[in-house]
């Protein structure tokens, strides 16, 4: 089961919801599903970036305008309360890059605590990965980048890319990861000991 949270930011997707998925629209992300003919399972939000009326019949959590979590952190919260594990970000980059950054803080978050979250930013996606491996989608074409996070990434290894890695380590204060390209699947990135942001264009 999935939680997807639809932001205010650049939308150039939006989720293919299966049963016992969870479909948030964090404030001015009302306005992205509007538009696709889609209602969310539930809105929430200070409602300042929303377009339009707020729609009758969908649950609703108003926040503060001022507060010390974003709209998307706070949907998180909610999905998180209610079991989801898996998280799909949209309209989460594009925009604003403060809170472009924020939400790439969230996709760490998540995996420090042993989850995973997904941002779907069209012809790119975003995700983490921690003391562990990640396969990329069959989706993934052309460029990959990745790079380290919050301390040194030990024991990285790349597969199926064409800049091999086996047994690396990154830096965070390091440009190594940057551009590399998928030449088959699968693609995997591993890392040992550490955290890695990785970013890959979706063909």
């Amino acid at each position: 089961m999935v939680c997807h949270v639809v932001g205010a930011g650049e939308c150039a997707a939006v989720p293919e919801k299966r049963r016992g998925d969870l479909l948030i629209a964090a404030d001015g992300g009302l306005d992205a599903l509007g538009a696709k003919g889609m209602l969310p399972d539930l809105l929430i939000g200070d409602f300042d970036s929303v377009q339009g009326n707020l729609p009758d019949g969908v649950e609703t959590v108003r926040l503060p305008v001022e507060k010390d979590e974003t709209d998307m952190e706070a949907a998180v919260s909610i999905g998180l309360a209610r079991g989801y594990r898996e998280f799909a970000f949209y309209g989460a980059a594009g925009g604003r890059p403060d809170h472009t950054y924020g939400n790439y803080r969230l996709l760490i978050s998540l995996v420090k605590r042993g989850m995973r979250g997904v941002i779907h930013g069209g012809d790119y996606s975003v995700s983490a990965v921690k003391d562990g491996s990640f396969v990329l989608p069959e989706t993934a074409h052309g460029t990959v980048s990745l790079f380290a996070v919050d301390g040194r990434a030990e024991g990285v290894t790349l597969e199926g890319l064409y800049y091999p890695l086996q047994n690396a380590s990154l830096d965070v204060d390091t440009t190594l990861g940057v551009s590399n390209h998928v030449v088959s699947h699968p693609a995997s990135v591993t890392v040992k000991k550490g955290m890695l942001l990785l970013m890959w264009e979706n063909g």
